[in-house]
Protein backbone atom coordinates (compact mmCIF):
# COMPACT_ATOMS: atom_id res chain seq x y z
CA UNK A 1 0.00 0.00 0.00
CA UNK A 2 2.62 2.24 1.10
CA UNK A 3 4.59 1.82 -1.87
CA UNK A 4 1.54 2.25 -4.52
CA UNK A 5 0.54 5.91 -2.34
CA UNK A 6 4.41 7.23 -3.04
CA UNK A 7 3.76 6.17 -6.61
CA UNK A 8 0.42 7.78 -6.81
CA UNK A 9 1.92 11.34 -5.35
CA UNK A 10 5.83 11.04 -7.38
CA UNK A 11 3.36 10.96 -10.45
CA UNK A 12 0.65 13.78 -9.39
CA UNK A 13 3.46 15.56 -8.62
CA UNK A 14 5.10 15.44 -11.65
CA UNK A 15 1.60 16.03 -13.44
CA UNK A 16 0.54 19.00 -11.63
CA UNK A 17 3.80 20.74 -11.91
CA UNK A 18 4.66 22.31 -14.91
CA UNK A 19 8.75 21.78 -15.55
CA UNK A 20 10.42 24.37 -17.49
CA UNK A 21 13.24 23.06 -19.97
CA UNK A 22 16.69 23.28 -18.85
CA UNK A 23 18.07 25.89 -21.22
CA UNK A 24 22.08 24.96 -22.52
CA UNK A 25 24.25 27.06 -23.94
CA UNK A 26 27.25 25.41 -25.59
CA UNK A 27 29.97 27.01 -27.01
CA UNK A 28 31.13 26.22 -30.90
CA UNK A 29 33.51 23.85 -30.22
CA UNK A 30 34.10 21.65 -33.09
CA UNK A 31 34.02 18.39 -33.55
CA UNK A 32 32.33 17.65 -30.05
CA UNK A 33 29.36 20.75 -30.84
CA UNK A 34 29.17 22.69 -33.98
CA UNK A 35 26.05 23.21 -36.19
CA UNK A 36 25.81 20.83 -39.54
CA UNK A 37 23.37 21.69 -42.16
CA UNK A 38 21.32 24.28 -39.98
CA UNK A 39 20.87 21.75 -37.02
CA UNK A 40 23.51 20.88 -33.76
CA UNK A 41 25.70 18.39 -34.00
CA UNK A 42 28.43 16.23 -32.70
CA UNK A 43 29.79 13.83 -30.13
CA UNK A 44 29.00 16.19 -27.10
CA UNK A 45 25.22 16.95 -28.57
CA UNK A 46 24.94 13.46 -29.12
CA UNK A 47 25.62 12.30 -25.73
CA UNK A 48 23.91 15.05 -23.52
CA UNK A 49 20.90 15.11 -25.48
CA UNK A 50 20.72 10.96 -24.91
CA UNK A 51 21.20 11.75 -21.21
CA UNK A 52 18.84 14.24 -20.71
CA UNK A 53 16.15 12.51 -22.92
CA UNK A 54 16.14 8.79 -20.87
CA UNK A 55 15.35 10.79 -17.37
CA UNK A 56 12.86 12.54 -19.15
CA UNK A 57 14.25 16.04 -18.47
CA UNK A 58 13.00 18.76 -20.64
CA UNK A 59 15.76 20.84 -22.08
CA UNK A 60 17.05 23.18 -25.03
CA UNK A 61 20.63 23.73 -26.50
CA UNK A 62 21.37 26.98 -27.68
CA UNK A 63 24.76 27.48 -29.72
CA UNK A 64 27.25 30.33 -28.53
CA UNK A 65 30.54 31.95 -30.02
CA UNK A 66 32.82 30.38 -26.91
CA UNK A 67 33.27 29.68 -23.48
CA UNK A 68 33.35 33.04 -22.32
CA UNK A 69 30.04 33.68 -23.86
CA UNK A 70 28.53 30.53 -22.22
CA UNK A 71 29.66 31.36 -18.90
CA UNK A 72 28.38 35.13 -19.42
CA UNK A 73 24.86 33.50 -20.19
CA UNK A 74 25.03 31.52 -17.07
CA UNK A 75 25.83 34.44 -15.28
CA UNK A 76 23.68 36.72 -16.67
CA UNK A 77 20.17 34.28 -16.27
CA UNK A 78 19.98 33.79 -19.83
CA UNK A 79 21.11 30.09 -19.58
CA UNK A 80 20.71 27.66 -16.97
CA UNK A 81 24.43 25.80 -17.84
CA UNK A 82 26.85 24.95 -20.30
CA UNK A 83 28.83 21.78 -21.69
CA UNK A 84 30.97 20.45 -22.32
CA UNK A 85 33.32 22.11 -20.19
CA UNK A 86 36.41 21.03 -17.57
CA UNK A 87 36.40 22.02 -13.96
CA UNK A 88 38.11 25.19 -13.58
CA UNK A 89 38.54 28.13 -10.77
CA UNK A 90 36.29 30.62 -13.06
CA UNK A 91 33.64 27.44 -13.61
CA UNK A 92 33.38 26.64 -10.18
CA UNK A 93 32.47 30.20 -8.82
CA UNK A 94 29.07 29.79 -10.76
CA UNK A 95 28.69 26.30 -11.61
CA UNK A 96 28.68 22.65 -10.45
CA UNK A 97 30.75 20.58 -12.02
CA UNK A 98 28.86 17.03 -12.57
CA UNK A 99 30.10 13.38 -13.68
CA UNK A 100 31.72 13.62 -16.96
CA UNK A 101 30.00 12.19 -19.60
CA UNK A 102 33.03 12.43 -22.07
CA UNK A 103 36.86 12.57 -21.87
CA UNK A 104 39.40 13.52 -24.56
CA UNK A 105 42.98 13.21 -24.04
CA UNK A 106 45.35 16.10 -24.41
CA UNK A 107 48.17 15.56 -26.93
CA UNK A 108 51.74 16.52 -27.82
CA UNK A 109 52.26 16.70 -31.73
CA UNK A 110 56.06 17.76 -32.10
CA UNK A 111 58.00 18.24 -34.98
CA UNK A 112 61.13 17.98 -33.56
CA UNK A 113 62.97 15.13 -30.53
CA UNK A 114 64.68 18.75 -29.32
CA UNK A 115 61.30 19.29 -27.22
CA UNK A 116 61.15 16.88 -25.76
CA UNK A 117 61.08 18.22 -22.00
CA UNK A 118 58.08 19.71 -21.03
CA UNK A 119 59.26 21.52 -18.28
CA UNK A 120 62.01 23.24 -20.20
CA UNK A 121 61.85 26.94 -21.89
CA UNK A 122 62.55 25.39 -25.10
CA UNK A 123 59.16 23.39 -24.70
CA UNK A 124 57.45 26.12 -23.59
CA UNK A 125 58.34 28.79 -26.14
CA UNK A 126 57.24 27.16 -28.89
CA UNK A 127 53.43 27.67 -30.37
CA UNK A 128 50.74 25.58 -28.99
CA UNK A 129 47.66 25.95 -30.80
CA UNK A 130 44.25 25.91 -29.24
CA UNK A 131 40.92 27.36 -29.24
CA UNK A 132 40.66 30.68 -27.63
CA UNK A 133 39.11 30.97 -23.95
CA UNK A 134 39.07 27.30 -23.57
CA UNK A 135 40.25 25.41 -20.32
CA UNK A 136 42.85 24.54 -22.09
CA UNK A 137 43.96 28.00 -23.69
CA UNK A 138 43.23 29.14 -20.39
CA UNK A 139 45.36 25.87 -18.54
CA UNK A 140 48.33 26.73 -21.11
CA UNK A 141 48.76 30.37 -20.52
CA UNK A 142 48.81 29.78 -16.68
CA UNK A 143 50.96 27.22 -16.93
CA UNK A 144 53.68 29.87 -19.08
CA UNK A 145 52.98 27.98 -22.45
CA UNK A 146 52.44 30.43 -25.64
CA UNK A 147 49.17 29.36 -26.90
CA UNK A 148 47.73 30.76 -30.33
Amino acid sequence: MNLWFTAFLLFFSAWSFAVEPIRFVVPNFPPYMHKKNGELAGEGISRVAKILKKAAIPFSFKLTTDYDRAIYEVKSGYSDGFFLASQNDERDKIAVFTKPVMQNAWCWFLLNSSYSDPESFKFKSANVGTILNTNTHKWLNKNEFISV
